[in-house]
């Protein structure tokens, strides 16, 4: 507390760096290194468990301060306390709605307790001195810090346990998962529960409900869809992409919900007998299947979706999620991203571009790059890599002209998946090929300087591959020496910086 009592920020900042287990840090954030304000509501609230009767020497060490947990989603904690039988959590505010406090504790309750230990969790309010409790029924209780002091224990554990927890089994895809799906195995965020809350709560025949890559959208819409179904709603859920009649059927009779490929049930009359029908990967539906469902008058219309994921040129001409604004419908945006991998999201920003600002260097343990000067030895490398290690090839769509029917962009592997067969699905391993086609253009951009006619947009098509990673990502590089140095460049960016730094 001496050192919070100073108001050197520079020394505060070096005081709360050195205490402070959260990874990686941003610069210039605010969150990861606490601002003046925020010490001293911490000084304020350790004043007065300094100054109650029952506080010990002991019940005053072992405190973490700023972590930020990353691993599936992300958290922030002020303040942490691992005990030998219990966590203790405490939030700092200088005031805030008692709505949004109850979300957050409730938050942080449901990630300690995978821990398996009981969690205290209070938020101290600075502004006016409060001080609140989450009870057992995740109500907010108003107590005094005589409460938290008799929930430190006089003992406590050096280690950060969070630090242990992954999370990143837990944020599945319905379509790669289902089993997990079905038996719970999955985590919804905050922000997901209080969308679905709303969803289902609302009287409204058209929703959208928006999200980039990693936020969740698919996982919220197949929990909303188990929900209503339970109510004795009929639902369907059709998907804006490619599903084969065997993947069709599975799901279908994994969820009880009925799940369908958007030709199957674009313009049937059967879609009439559902209560509620859901639009998944929406940006992608043509523009007379939109018109033609608009017009549908029974159904429940929820189209989820995001309009920077288009990989054709039409898709984005259509602007499906600007038309459902201009007709009115009920928006609901998911804001967090819910596979929250920092490392990976970092070097997939760098990779398409170099130039990229705002990205922090990390040392990308879970990214690897292969050169290879011809396509056999990089097949034989990849199938070995499918065989044995799991992981899954993905390349640019395959594309037949309609005239001729010559094939475009054809795959440097027969055993890869296009990149339309992985649209909502999410691999723990991906391995993505790429050719002498691929360069870095005069802003830094990797482009494409495939000439014959293709119709997919190929640095949207390779985004959606990059993006499909949950835990490694390996890229095999053929025959393109140039790419290859600069992606070696980048694997050593971070290693590169602390060395020109110590110059």
């Amino acid at each position: 507390m001496s050192v919070l009592n100073k108001e050197n920020q520079e020394l505060i900042e070096c005081y709360i760096n050195s205490y402070s287990n959260s990874f990686p840090k941003k610069k210039n954030s605010k969150r990861n290194i606490m601002n003046l304000e925020e010490i001293r509501n911490a000084n304020s609230l350790f004043e007065e468990m300094a100054s109650n009767q029952k506080i010990t020497e002991g019940k005053l060490e072992g405190y973490i301060l700023n972590y930020t947990f990353y691993s599936g989603v992300r958290e922030e904690f002020d303040i942490l306390r691992f005990g030998k039988k219990y966590n203790l959590n405490i939030e700092l505010k200088s005031s805030i709605p008692e709505k949004d406090i109850k979300k957050q504790l409730i938050s942080h309750k449901r990630l300690l307790e995978m821990l398996n230990k009981s969690a205290y969790l209070f938020t101290y309010i600075s502004s006016d001195q409060k001080i609140y409790r989450l009870d057992e029924s995740n109500q907010l209780v108003s107590v005094d810090v005589e409460d938290i002091v008799d929930c430190i224990e006089e003992e406590w554990e050096e280690k950060n346990y969070l630090n242990d927890l992954d999370l990143s089994d837990n944020i599945i895809s319905p379509y790669s998962d289902p089993e997990k799906f079905i038996n719970h195995e999955y985590y919804l965020t905050t922000e997901q529960m209080d969308i679905e809350k709303k969803i289902l709560n609302i009287d409204y025949k058209l929703i959208s409900l928006v999200g980039g890559p990693g936020s969740g959208k698919t996982l919220l819409l197949f929990d909303m869809a188990k929900k209503m179904t339970e109510k004795s709603k009929k639902v369907l859920v059709v998907l804006g992409a490619q599903m084969t009649e065997d993947e069709s059927k599975k799901l279908t009779e994994i969820m009880k919900f009925d799940v369908e490929p958007i030709k199957n049930v674009a313009f049937e009359e059967k879609i009439n007998d559902y209560d509620v029908v859901f639009f998944d990967e929406s940006q992608r539906i043509w523009k007379e299947q939109f018109e033609w469902i608009i017009s549908l008058k029974k159904p429940v219309k929820i189209f989820v979706g995001d309009q920077r994921q288009t990989f054709h040129q039409a898709e984005k001409n259509e602007n499906i999620q600007k038309k459902l604004v201009k007709l009115g419908a009920k928006e609901f945006k998911l804001s967090l991203k819910v596979r929250s991998n920092p490392e990976m999201s970092s070097f997939i920003q760098k990779l398409l571009d170099v130039r990229a600002k705002n990205v922090s260097p990390f040392n990308y343990e879970n990214v690897d790059a292969v050169f290879f000067d011809n396509v056999k030895d990089a097949q034989d490398f990849s199938l070995y890599q499918v065989r044995h290690n799991g992981f899954r090839i993905i390349e640019p769509t395959e594309y037949r002209t309609k005239s001729t029917y010559s094939l475009k962009r054809k795959k440097l592997f027969s055993f890869s998946l296009d990149v339309h067969k992985t649209i909502g699905r999410e691999y723990d391993k991906v391995l993505i090929p790429l050719d002498n086609n691929f360069y870095y253009d005069n802003n830094g951009k990797l482009s494409s300087s495939y000439s014959e006619y293709y119709p997919y947009i190929e640095g949207s098509l390779l985004f959606e591959s990059l993006t499909r990673v949950k835990k490694e990502l390996t890229l095999v590089v053929i025959d393109n020496e140039r790419l290859y140095k600069t992606i070696l460049e980048i694997l050593s960016w971070k290693i590169d910086t602390l060395v020109k730094n110590d110059e």
